[in-house]
């Protein structure tokens, strides 16, 4: 049964075989299946590592208010909002969406900040308090954002170390080895478990990894 490419895939299947076979025309036949299966299943792992997408793709997410004037969001690079809404009832009709010009964005670090150019405090007359307009309200996923975040072509680093997976998971399935095998990091053996993410791509990708 033929099977497709995940659309948001690391490598492409001609990176792929290039990189694994001496003659990928005449191999194709065999080995496509197979391939597609270990490009959609290690993208998914290192994306699963980094905690995070990595190719630009549009999200409609709903958030927890903050109570501040920063919302982080859960995908960055950020290439662009189309629109911000808070309603505490969650149905966020056209009228709670707030000014794009009173946001600021923080693009690489994946965040938005609420600042309105007028007035953003006001004194409550019977408590003396203070009270902040340009925040997130708290609440439960009272807070709606319609964005665009990734790269839009995966970086080289990344590229490289997923095509290396590849290549260690097709040599292991083609030879049959199961279990644990033992690879050399830094001078030393290390066990790793055949179907985890060897301790070299782990490092490349920790510069990547978003931390909850």
């Amino acid at each position: 049964m033929s099977i497709d490419i995940d659309t948001y895939a690391l490598v492409t299947l001609d990176d792929a075989q290039n990189y694994l076979l001496e003659d990928p025309v005449a191999d194709i036949d065999r080995t496509e299946d197979l391939i597609i299966r270990l490009i959609n299943g290690v993208s998914a792992s290192a994306e699963t590592y980094m905690n995070r997408k990595i190719l630009s793709r549009p999200y409609t997410e709903d958030y927890d208010g903050s109570g501040s004037d920063t919302q982080q969001l859960n995908q960055y690079p950020i290439i662009s909002v189309t629109s911000v809404s808070t309603d505490y009832y969650r149905t966020f009709p056209s009228e709670s969406n707030i000014a794009l010009t009173d946001i600021i964005i923080y693009e690489e670090e994946g965040k938005i900040v609420r600042a309105p150019s007028g007035l953003t405090v006001s004194i409550d007359e019977e408590t003396g308090k203070i009270i902040k307009f340009s925040t997130f309200p708290k609440g439960r996923k009272n807070v709606r954002v319609i964005y665009t975040a990734g790269y839009a072509t995966v970086p080289h680093d990344i590229k490289h170390v997923v095509l290396s997976e590849i290549v260690w998971h097709y040599e292991n399935i083609t030879k049959k080895k199961l279990g644990t095998q033992a690879v050399a990091v830094m001078g030393e053996n290390v066990s790793v478990f055949i179907g985890d993410l060897l301790p070299t791509t782990k490092l490349i990708l920790s510069a990547y990894r978003k931390h909850m």
